[in-house]
């Protein structure tokens, strides 16, 4: 079963041929498509010849998988690699793969040539369920998916792909439920969803701040040196009083942050940032995180300050350049904070880093059952 030629917004799909091996070659040489797929790299054009003129006529014609080009309508430039990377038939499943040529990105290629891939598998082949897979931390392709109106489903955690084992965010589309473009669809440029997707497909960046008497720091990403001053910050008595209870050692529980610290910015649902001095030695730390019953708009806050570098305005001072990058970069309407009823130190921080208390939330289950003051920052305050 050879596909044969869908064209639809713009572009034109199409089976590969031997005249699309130097395209091909030329576009696989963007470090992003090895990256994120199971393209070889270095890519030469002897594997685009063999996937072009060996791979992909045995794939259409065991019916395993449906690979196809997308083309300019026009031009007739490659665009895009957009197919079903495996399908079945018999069972009427199949899976969606795509990249997009460098130069492409940014016009709505992949998520274009996917919808109308998507159309033709739904209709021509009477597909009943389409999933789709992406590395934790592809947040270009999971934009995609989410446009497309694809459920998300989770993270298949070490999941072979192609030659290593990686997290893969897993997707279901069933007929009925592509999506049309709409400027109301989640995921839609300009959404808080594709502001967070862009902030989180980068590097995590580093934030210049000072304190109030004009000392200077930065808020940084965490890195494996931070070790030994975040497990001392956790061994510290006062520190232990006020984070949630923990049954690891100190040691173990800076090396689990660190981990987490990865983690949270690969999958967009988390921000570890280390409070460092001029000589960039590690003071605490500052993370912002999505909580599983929160909107997608709002996260939590919390901070730590290592016992040397308390009442010396790092705490206020990292909370407030932290929550001025976060509302803006990751599009939140609201951030909270939550503290023990008692931890002083921490509410005096909220307060001058422009969180306005709420109330105390009862018997909260934060390691242990304590009341808590909450508090929050809205994007819209300092508007009245």
């Amino acid at each position: 079963m050879e596909p044969g030629r869908i064209s639809a917004d713009g572009l034109v799909l199409r089976p590969w041929r031997s005249t699309d091996v130097a395209a091909v070659t030329a576009a696989c040489q963007d470090p992003l498509i090895p990256r994120w797929t199971d393209v070889p790299s270095p890519y030469r054009r002897e594997h685009a010849r063999e996937w072009i003129e060996e791979q992909c006529p045995a794939q259409y014609a065991a019916g395993t998988a449906a690979p196809l080009g997308a083309f300019d309508a026009d031009s007739g430039d490659l665009l895009a690699s957009c197919g079903f990377v495996a399908l079945d038939r018999a069972a009427g499943e199949a899976e969606v793969g795509y990249w997009t040529v460098a130069a492409a990105r940014g016009r709505g290629v992949a998520e274009r040539a996917a919808r109308a891939l998507l159309g033709w598998g739904f209709g021509t082949l009477g597909l009943e369920r389409v999933t789709w897979r992406a590395e934790v931390g592809n947040h270009a392709s999971r934009l995609v998916a989410l446009r497309l109106g694809f459920q998300l489903g989770g993270v298949d955690r070490a999941a072979r792909g192609g030659d290593r084992r990686r997290d893969m965010w897993t997707a279901v589309l069933l007929p009925g439920e592509l999506a049309a473009p709409a400027p109301d669809r989640p995921g839609a440029p300009g959404s808080a969803e594709a502001r967070r997707a862009a902030t989180f497909g980068g590097a995590q960046p580093t934030l210049a701040a000072r304190t109030r008497d004009g000392t200077p720091f930065t808020l940084r990403p965490a890195r494996d040196g931070d070790r030994d001053a975040l497990a001392a910050t956790f061994a510290d008595p006062e520190s232990a009083a006020w984070l949630q209870d923990s049954p690891l050692s100190p040691r173990v529980r800076a090396e689990r942050t660190l981990a987490h610290a990865a983690q949270g910015w690969a999958r967009g649902e988390a921000v570890t940032m280390i409070v460092a001095d001029a000589a960039d030695r590690c003071l605490g730390y500052l993370k912002f995180w999505q909580p599983a019953s929160a909107y997608p708009d709002e996260m939590g806050c919390g901070y730590a300050v290592a016992p040397a570098a308390r009442g010396r305005g790092y705490a206020t001072a990292a909370l407030r350049a932290g929550a001025d990058w976060a509302m803006r970069h990751l599009a939140l309407d609201r951030l909270e904070w939550y503290a023990y009823v008692g931890n002083d130190a921490s509410r005096a921080v909220a307060a001058r880093a422009g969180f306005r208390e709420e109330g105390v939330s009862r018997f909260v289950d934060l390691g242990r059952r304590r009341d808590c003051w909450r508090a929050a920052r809205l994007r819209t305050d300092g508007e009245d």
